[in-house]
């Protein structure tokens, strides 16, 4: 795992999938059509997303 995500999961309330997560193939390929994502992530509050 990158080490932005690791750092990511120390600070996010919300949901993160990384590569290897139960669900992460599928969520994949609902927002990216080629490559991969390092993570998805799922805000729960809006400090998540700012």
């Amino acid at each position: 795992m990158p080490v932005e995500v690791s750092v990511l999961k120390e600070r996010f309330t919300g949901e993160i999938i990384t590569p290897g997560d139960a669900g992460y193939d599928a969520e994949a390929r609902t927002f990216v059509v080629k490559g991969s994502p390092a993570a998805i992530v799922f805000p729960r509050t809006p400090e998540d997303v700012s």
